[in-house]
């Protein structure tokens, strides 16, 4: 999977939910807080959410912990 943060990403994603103007702000937030990680980092902390969302789901008590860990390191 190839992680692709382009100037025109915003606008798709717009129109791809039908957002209104006013809700496009979150957009803007989250691509560059996305450029700021970098491809790596992002990778890692997507495949960390998806791991800590099945341990959340199999009832995993260190699910909570491995969150926190998470965060910190972000």
């Amino acid at each position: 999977m190839s992680i692709c943060i382009k100037d025109n990403l915003e606008n798709s994603i717009a129109l791809i939910l039908k957002l209104k103007q006013n809700q496009t702000f979150l957009i803007t937030k989250y691509i560059k807080i996305a450029k700021m990680f970098g491809e790596k980092k992002l990778k890692y902390i997507l495949n960390e959410l998806n791991e800590i969302d099945e341990m959340y789901k199999q009832g995993d008590e260190n699910a909570n912990y491995r969150l926190k860990n998470l965060i910190v390191l972000i």
